[in-house]
């Protein structure tokens, strides 16, 4: 499975904050984007096996709204 990425074009990813891991895109500076996924996880290789299993569900918020016309973070089918 090659790389995924978001309607913007930035790279989803496992990154890290305060409440756990959690798939999500960083800038071009590196700075976290946005997080799609709705739920965290405890590790970065469960984050991972996320993405790579497309097991997620993706994160209904405001911040995700702009992207893709209003249609969300993906423009291809079958990407949850």
């Amino acid at each position: 499975m090659g790389e995924i990425k978001c309607a913007r074009g930035h790279l989803v990813q496992a990154l890290s904050s305060a409440a756990g891991w959690y798939v999500g895109t960083v800038d071009k500076d590196g700075f976290p984007y946005c997080r799609i996924s709705e739920g965290y996880y405890k590790t970065c290789k469960d984050a991972e096996d996320a993405i790579k299993n497309g097991i997620y569900i993706q994160r209904t918020c405001m911040e995700n709204q702009f992207c893709n016309g209003g249609r969300g973070c993906f423009n291809r089918v079958g990407v949850i």
